[in-house]
């Protein structure tokens, strides 16, 4: 029984090793102020042992104060949506009230890793960070394993939802400066 015990877990941690090299891990590089908004940018690689096919993606949920503007990689699509868009067997924690941004690819030809897969950038009101999830699905390359799709899930920094509880509402806002105001007004 030991030495199924062993066995076992050995089997596991294995599979968890070559799930962790399955990802397009988005890393996040740095928030800057562009105009009135902040261009939040990651770096996306793969590892050896994984390609991209068209159609794989990643996804990073929660992504507060999307404000539209994007950048990307040739041969790379971006969309935006409420839920999703997530490989399959996983869940990572979406909440639907906040956008998703994905990042497909629509290339003529695979990807093979390793690969670093160059700057993907997308514009939010704010700058204030909160961690949230990502998820990919990718193709596995050689071996027994080639051409089985892989997927992967981990932590990304992005920023906050603007109407989140540390951020006022421009109604609060005007509404506390209304409440202050009239104690500064001079009596007659």
């Amino acid at each position: 029984m030991k030495h199924f015990a062993t066995l076992l877990s050995a089997s596991l941690a294995l599979s968890l090793a070559s799930l962790a090299q399955a990802a397009i891990a988005p890393v996040y590089v740095s928030a800057v102020q562009d105009g009135t908004d902040f261009r939040w940018t990651y770096t996306a690689s793969i590892a050896s042992g994984v390609r991209i096919e068209p159609g794989d993606f990643f996804t990073i949920y929660d992504f507060g104060g999307l404000d539209g503007g994007n950048e990307q990689p040739a041969s790379w699509a971006y969309s935006t949506a409420d839920t999703g868009n997530t490989p399959p067997f996983l869940t990572p924690t979406d909440d639907s009230t906040i956008p998703n941004i994905t990042f497909t690819y629509d290339g003529a030809s695979a990807i093979t890793g390793p690969a670093d897969l160059g700057m993907f950038s997308v514009d939010a009101l704010g700058d204030i960070p909160v961690t949230t999830e990502w998820a990919s699905l990718t193709t596995r390359d050689g071996g027994t394993v080639d051409g089985e799709l892989a997927f992967d899930t981990g932590s990304v920094t992005v920023p906050e939802e603007v109407n989140s509880p540390n951020i006022p509402e421009p109604a609060a806002a005007l509404l506390a400066l209304g409440l202050v105001v009239p104690a500064f007004r001079r009596r007659k």
